[in-house]
């Protein structure tokens, strides 16, 4: 659970509640009393959210029913959104680099529209380190939020910058024919980068790292991903908040598609995999007991880039294909 507390205009607290069911809890903080506004949103069928309009009222936005907190109605349409507040002569100010997630640049503008950026030289305590990769050049990538390099040789360290346009860590990587795949967190978006070519992140063909979009409509967390033979990369993930089930993904490199290849069990996704010569393997994650057995995949003779499920599971009411 996540909570995003406002302050409402008669001196309650109304609580935005995330992120597996969305809702929104109003506390009057003299008498403790607490009650429930509004429709609740489940995470991936529903949207909700809550903001203050530019008539300084709380707005609760949802598919599922529109409306104002105070005047407890509902609304076709809703004001503009309150802007971020200004210092006091009316400048306003924002991160020129925020797009990066560096957040070292900060940017005022005045209300002349004239504009003025500090360097902010500070040192940080660091990030906690999510992923550590041998690359196919010997050298070892390592994943908080921005993709870093070090030479075990000449112990230098290189932050290189933004790896993803998913605003988490790179769960997984792999390697194939000198190129790192990159799989991030969130909606388990898969990028590519070459260490032998210039470092610049987007989604553009002469990118690179370059995003090759999601994986499948429903992988979030990309706990492994695998590279071998044809051209293929393979990655096993786990859904968002509330969703059940994970897929098992492959992407054929020089086709550039990005299919869902199977999906798991209603209560569990694949959380890692192990590649063969002639199979992939993914394994279930901790949300089902060890005997739940594995997903095997073998090449489909019928199919010239079919994939089939090694013999029965062995529960094959936890599964689907």
């Amino acid at each position: 659970m996540y909570n995003y507390p406002f302050v409402n205009t008669d001196g309650s607290v109304a609580n935005l509640i995330r992120v597996t069911r969305s809702f929104v809890v109003v506390l009057d903080p003299v008498s403790g009393i607490r009650r429930t506004v509004g429709p609740i949103a489940v995470q991936g069928e529903d949207t909700l959210d809550l903001w203050r309009g530019a008539d300084g009222q709380l707005y609760i936005q949802s598919d599922l029913a529109t409306g104002c907190l105070m005047a407890s109605r509902r609304f076709d349409e809703l004001p503009p959104r309150r802007p971020t507040p200004p210092l006091p002569d009316g400048t306003t100010f924002d991160f020129a680099d925020a797009s990066r997630q560096s957040f070292r640049h900060l940017r005022l503008r005045a209300v002349d529209g004239t504009t003025r950026t500090f360097d902010l030289d500070y040192r940080a305590d660091g990030s906690r380190i999510l992923t550590i990769h041998a690359g196919p050049d010997g050298l070892i990538y390592v994943m908080p939020l921005h993709l870093f390099r070090w030479d075990p040789a000449t112990d230098d360290l290189v932050d290189l910058g933004l790896c993803s346009s998913a605003t988490g860590e790179a769960y997984s990587m792999a390697n194939l024919d000198g190129r790192i795949y990159i799989a991030s967190y969130t909606q388990a978006i898969l990028s590519v980068y070459d260490p032998s070519l210039p470092y610049r992140s987007g989604d553009g063909k002469l990118d690179n790292p370059r995003d090759l979009g999601r994986i499948d409509d429903l992988s979030y967390r990309p706990r492994s991903t695998l590279t071998g033979r044809l051209g293929r990369v393979w990655t096993a993930s786990i859904p968002d908040y509330s969703r059940w089930s994970g897929s098992a993904s492959t992407r054929n490199t020089h086709l550039h598609r990005l299919p869902a290849l199977a999906r798991s069990g209603p209560r569990r996704g694949p959380a890692s995999g192990a590649g063969g010569r002639r199979d992939v393997r993914f394994h279930p994650s901790w949300s089902l007991p060890p005997d739940a057995g594995s997903l095997r995949l073998r090449r489909d003779p019928a199919r010239r880039r079919g994939w089939l499920p090694y013999g029965r599971p062995r529960a094959p009411h936890r599964r689907r294909w």
